[in-house]
């Protein structure tokens, strides 16, 4: 069980002794552990790793990362692109039939960012 659900379940019996039954827990000297929450880092790369990482691509490779990390697409969602999905006017991509299904447009990177 994860750390939330066992420390809801301790409240809960708590709860009934204290409200329901009307048992007085505090002289009780209950000495529970209480389960602590793990701790996860987050793994996000640096404009600068993305940057090297970007540098040591080429070809189809580079443009399928690229899209993904410049338009925030999945990469069912690259492989599936077609030509007439790509508006160059307008600076945006069409994503159709999506995660749930759904359409949506990206914005890709503008100009003065190229």
């Amino acid at each position: 069980m994860s750390p939330s659900t066992q420390n809801q379940a301790f409240n809960a019996i708590l709860f009934l002794y204290k409200e329901v039954l009307g048992v007085n827990v505090s002289e009780w000297n209950i000495q529970a552990l209480r389960a602590k929450e793990r701790k996860h880092i987050p793994v996000v790369l640096t404009k600068e790793e993305v940057h090297k990482v970007l540098q040591n691509l080429s070809g189809i490779y580079k443009l399928v990362v690229t899209l993904m990390y410049g338009c925030g697409l999945r990469m069912n969602e690259v492989l599936s692109l077609r030509i007439k999905d790509i508006d160059f006017g307008f600076d945006k991509l069409y994503i159709w039939e999506s995660k749930s299904l759904s359409d949506r447009t990206s914005a890709t990177t503008s100009k003065a960012q190229r």
